[in-house]
């Protein structure tokens, strides 16, 4: 195996391992539009050109994005949790048997109450509906809205089921309920418990304890699916970094993080405990701004706190991805600095998350310390969406530029253990650095420097904006990101390093 990107890494049961490696000696600007993966040609090309060149049109699509993210982490904080994990093979079966009986009893009613409901497939009649009732016709949509509030966790959901798979289900499983409205047409006067009254007498027991069942199978699956847009929201820079754990060696969707977890066992417990239950904690699930005056604003400020968490740790992000771009260390310049300054024997490891370029952070280690070890290793640690990576395509190296600097990808799957023993990995990385040079002298340099000594080190930014900006802008900045970044997980928290052969440096960012 070659573990040089430059002559096409390696392939294997990674998938994209080798593409990913290869960009380790990238520092051009990809194209996007020529560069479009075969999913992105089924799509219409003008919208997704208009969106990607339009910065206006991905903010305005962020927001959107997020508030309907925050919202569904508002509602599984109105959910029960429960420790359900060792008996989810039954979630399936359940749901099935659920959905299967409401079919039949749906059918059922339909032609025994009134057949004549079919007809509601047909968009017309809602449109004279709303044209005879007006403003009544919406204040009414309430008591219908629950029946499509699940459809925004299945789309959350989105890692366990297609989207194929949620249409099907919905047009030849959920829609039967019509069976219920057949019988309201006969016995109005049975509005206010219309499913159980619905339900013929020989099935009604039985139905309870099943409609029971699947209501715990809901509510336990609104949960996992605020882990699941959780875990999506880190991949997209969204959220504040969390321990995210995958339940599943099959299932990549199927995740559990332990501080969101706490997070909904405080909130659903101040929510049981302040509504105690019952009607009110029912209407604070409709979330309904005409509802309000009955229980319903308590999912609001759920979601602006979430809101302000996320909007405020992508902002944060963005400005800091920027600065870092405008500023990042090009090859040529790193080369010409080290031509100048004293280089101290050993081997120095930089950890970044950068692909491309080099991290300001570089230059401010190189300019106050002005001596760097023989050989620089800057090293990104990525994880991809497959399962596993296999030990012998774990790490990639690459010459940077001359002068003993080189570059190291290491690449988990989402199911391995991120556990770096930086000592270890210092020696996995020195014999793939032996591999990649036919110079001995070169590779006299990379034996010798790594028995004089190893040094790791790390980075840690402070953002601070600057004086021009406006005063909600470093609101965000200095008090709301920065709070966040104290609190969430490092950057590097995988690795494990040597305290006495650690440094960590600091940055100050001014946006």
């Amino acid at each position: 195996m070659n573990s040089n990107p430059e002559n096409g890494g390696t392939k294997g049961g990674g998938g994209d391992i080798s593409g990913t490696a290869r960009q380790i000696e990238v520092e051009a600007d990809i194209d996007t539009t020529k560069s479009r993966i075969e999913s992105d040609s089924a799509m219409d090309y003008y919208p997704k050109d208009f969106l990607e060149r339009s910065s206006s049109a991905q903010n305005f699509l962020t927001i959107i994005v997020l508030l309907g993210t925050c919202m569904v982490i508002g509602d599984g904080a109105s959910s029960y949790p429960c420790n359900l994990c060792k008996v989810s093979f039954l979630f399936s079966p359940i749901m099935l048997i659920w959905f299967a009986t409401n079919v039949s009893i749906g059918v059922y009613n339909i032609f025994k109450y009134d057949p004549s409901i079919l007809k509601a497939v047909s968009p017309r009649y809602i449109v004279k509906f709303f044209m005879a009732n007006g403003k009544t016709a919406w204040d009414l949509l309430g008591a219908v809205f629950l029946s499509i509030t699940g459809a925004e966790a299945m789309l959350a959901d989105l890692g366990h089921f297609n989207k194929r798979g949620i249409q099907l289900g919905f047009s030849f499983v959920v829609y039967p309920y019509a069976g219920e409205t057949a019988y309201l047409v006969k016995y109005p006067e049975n509005i206010t418990d219309a499913y159980y009254s619905s339900l013929p007498n020989p099935v009604y027991w039985p139905m309870f304890v099943i409609s029971t069942l699947a209501a715990v199978v809901a509510s336990q699956s609104m949960i996992s699916a605020c882990f699941s847009i959780v875990k999506q929201s880190l991949a997209l820079a969204c959220f504040p970094r969390v321990y995210i754990i995958h339940t599943s060696s099959k299932h990549q969707g199927q995740v559990y993080s332990p501080e969101i977890n706490y997070i909904l066992l405080i909130l659903t417990v101040a929510l049981v405990v302040g509504f105690k239950g019952g009607v009110e904690l029912a209407n604070a699930a409709l979330s309904l701004l005409r509802k309000i005056p009955q229980g319903v604003w308590v999912p609001f400020p759920i979601s602006v706190l979430f809101m302000t968490v996320m909007m405020s740790w992508t902002y944060g992000r963005s400005k800091k991805t920027t600065y870092e771009a405008e500023n990042k260390m090009s090859v040529t310049e790193l080369n010409e600095a080290l031509s100048s300054i004293y280089r101290t024997p050993g081997v120095c490891f930089f950890f970044t998350d950068l692909v491309h370029g080099l991290p300001p952070i570089i230059r401010r280690y190189i300019h106050h310390m002005n001596s760097v070890r023989e050989i620089m290793v800057v090293v990104t640690i990525r994880t991809l969406p497959i399962k596993t990576v296999s030990p012998e395509e774990r790490l990639h190296v690459g010459k940077l530029g001359s002068n003993g600097v080189y570059r190291c990808l290491i690449q988990f799957g989402y199911k391995d253990a991120e556990d770096i023993d930086g000592a270890n990995y210092a020696d996995s990385i020195a014999a793939k650095l032996l591999e990649l040079t036919d110079d001995t002298s070169e590779k006299h340099k990379i034996q010798s420097s790594m028995q004089k000594g190893i040094e790791f080190v790390t980075g840690r930014t402070i953002l601070k904006a600057d004086k021009k900006s406006g005063m909600l802008s470093r609101f965000t900045i200095d008090y709301l990101y920065r709070f966040l970044q104290k609190n969430s997980m490092p950057a590097f928290s995988a690795v494990r390093t040597p305290s006495n052969a650690t440094l960590q440096v600091g940055m100050l960012y001014e946006i």
